[in-house]
């Protein structure tokens, strides 16, 4: 059954397909999460939607059924995550790194802070 729920997601991760990138220009990996999984009538999850399907039709590498509630799958959705895009970026080359590239230097040295941080800072806050 498609929903505004699903029309919002499948929006989000094209936008993100769309916009962020790998330096070798693949996908940045997305994992779908589903939420609250803690509420779920546990005789009725057979009836929904098929999520490890429709993770897969719309090119996210997992799902996960979660509950921030109870801390359900949390650390196993974060921790698929994390190892997938460490896998991901052990395939890309040093020489990628160091393109002039729109690109994220890692080195936390070479970063301007923001004016938000800035003001913050001042204000005593983070």
């Amino acid at each position: 059954m498609f929903n505004f729920l699903n029309y919002r997601t499948i929006n989000w991760k094209k936008s993100v397909d769309e916009s962020e990138r790998f330096l070798d220009g693949k996908n940045v990996p997305c994992v779908l999460v589903e939420n609250k999984a803690d509420l779920l009538d546990k005789s009725k999850v057979n009836d929904l939607v098929d999520l490890k399907g429709f993770a897969n039709a719309h090119s996210f590498v997992a799902s996960f059924r979660t509950s921030a509630k109870t801390g359900y799958n949390i650390n196993e959705s974060m921790s698929y995550l994390i190892e997938h895009i460490l896998q991901r970026m052990s395939t890309i080359s040093a020489k990628d790194f160091t393109t002039d590239r729109n690109s994220c230097n890692l080195d936390p040295s070479k970063h301007e802070k923001s004016d938000i941080i800035r003001e913050q800072q001042k204000a005593g806050c983070c």
